[in-house]
Parts: C-alpha cells; sequence; structure tokens
C-alpha cells in the first residue's frame, strides 16, 4: 500500500473485518492516502460510522460491518477488473472471525478459478475468537493442500522482523496471494496482548498512561 499511495497504481482495499476501521484510517493518513478521517470516526450524522466506510476514501471498496463479508466482494471485484483488462489490484483484509463466515468460506474453496486474478488476501490471525466451528490453522493447512500444484498460500508470524519483509514481497508478487498472519491483538502493549477485556474495551485515563508509559513495539529479530 506505501508504495501505491502516490495512486501509480490502480487499486481498492476492502476491511473485511470492519471493526478495524480506526486502524485503517489512521494507516490512510500515515501514509498520507486521505486526511482527516480519525476526527470524523463515529462522528454521525455527517462523520463516520464505527465500521469502514466507503465514503471515507475512493480507495476503499465497500463499507463492511464487524464481519462484513468483504471477501465476496473483492473477489468479484479482482475477477471483473481481469475480464475487462483493468490493471488493478485488490486487497481484502479478513480476520479469523470472518472465517466463520459461510460466504466467505465459499469463495476460500473456488479460489482455483481467481489464480490470475491479482487478488491479495490477507488474513488476520489472533486467535481471539471464541467459536471453534472453524480453526485457523487447521483450515489454510487443509486449504493448502486442496490447492497442490500451485503456490497462493503462505503463513507468517507477525512478531518477527523477516516475516513483516517476506511478506511485502509475497503480496508484491504476481496473481492471487492469499497470507495468513499470526498476530496478537495488543501488540506493543503487554496488558493487552489477547485480553478478551481489550477486544471493543476503552482503557480509562489512568490505564491509557500506563499503557503508553509501557509500550514495546521491538520485533523479536528486529
Amino acid at each position: 500500500m506505501h508504495k501505491t499511495s502516490n495512486h501509480t497504481t490502480n487499486w481498492k482495499i476492502i476491511l473485511s473485518k470492519g471493526h478495524s476501521s480506526l486502524g485503517l484510517y489512521s494507516l490512510f493518513e500515515t501514509l498520507g492516502i486521505e486526511k482527516d478521517l480519525t476526527s470524523k470516526y463515529c462522528q454521525i450524522p455527517n462523520g463516520l460510522h464505527g465500521h469502514t466506510c466507503s465514503r471515507a476514501s475512493e480507495f476503499i471498496l465497500a463499507s463492511t460491518g464487524s464481519l462484513g463479508h468483504g471477501l465476496p466482494i473483492a473477489a468479484g471485484y479482482s475477477y471483473a477488473s481481469r475480464k475487462l483488462k483493468n490493471d488493478c489490484r485488490t486487497i481484502c483484509i479478513t480476520g479469523d472471525g470472518d472465517l466463520q463466515e459461510g460466504s466467505n468460506l465459499e469463495i476460500f474453496h473456488s479460489l482455483i478459478r481467481l489464480k490470475d486474478c491479482e487478488l491479495k488476501i490477507i488474513n488476520d490471525d489472533n486467535s481471539s475468537v471464541e467459536s471453534n466451528f472453524v480453526k485457523t490453522n487447521d483450515f489454510f493447512f487443509n486449504l493448502k493442500n486442496n490447492y497442490k500444484g500451485i503456490d497462493i498460500i503462505r503463513s507468517f508470524d507477525m512478531t518477527f522482523f523477516k516475516d513483516h519483509k517476506d511478506l511485502n514481497e509475497w503480496l508484491s508478487l504476481p496473481g492471487l496471494k492469499i497470507a495468513n498472519c499470526k498476530t496478537l491483538k495488543g501488540f506493543g502493549f503487554k496488558e493487552m496482548y489477547n485480553n478478551p477485556k481489550w477486544h471493543a474495551g476503552i482503557p480509562n485515563d489512568l490505564e491509557y498512561s500506563k499503557f503508553i508509559s509501557n509500550f514495546n513495539f521491538n520485533l523479536k529479530d528486529a
């Protein structure tokens, strides 16, 4: 995204796990893609609602909810772009909660038809989903076995600096690429690590001060 933020490449992004919209808005501001998005967050009716809103940027493909069913939208858009011979890269960010949704599962099992599309799927696997309907590690292991002969699925541990570099290189390759990224919810703030309390909780002033004074964003091999 950083490399394409100068608008020279045609690209779209859909944040299927729409409850992470504030992170996406912050990233857009940091990269200079958009301005003043965070100041409009949850400012209704003239601002942006709590989940990802397509009005926030021309690069956001669709508005989504907490489990936004974004993968079918991204897959259809990417397939249409290829049929129309548009040079468009479609980025879809899913989460382990998304994998509990049938519409997303159906697309994952139909990806062989999209192997030549410029579709990049990034799955945030922070293991915070309480449902055991779909276990992420088993799911991607079995999916990879189903697509033997084509290299479209890889896993990355995002607590390692090297894996960040490898992920960027992987997603820059042509065609369909799927990255299952092992992450820590609340990374950088040890008290928040995969703690259900902070799944949707807001720290008070004292907790906030403590978190800020003790943060550590160092990766294991940086």
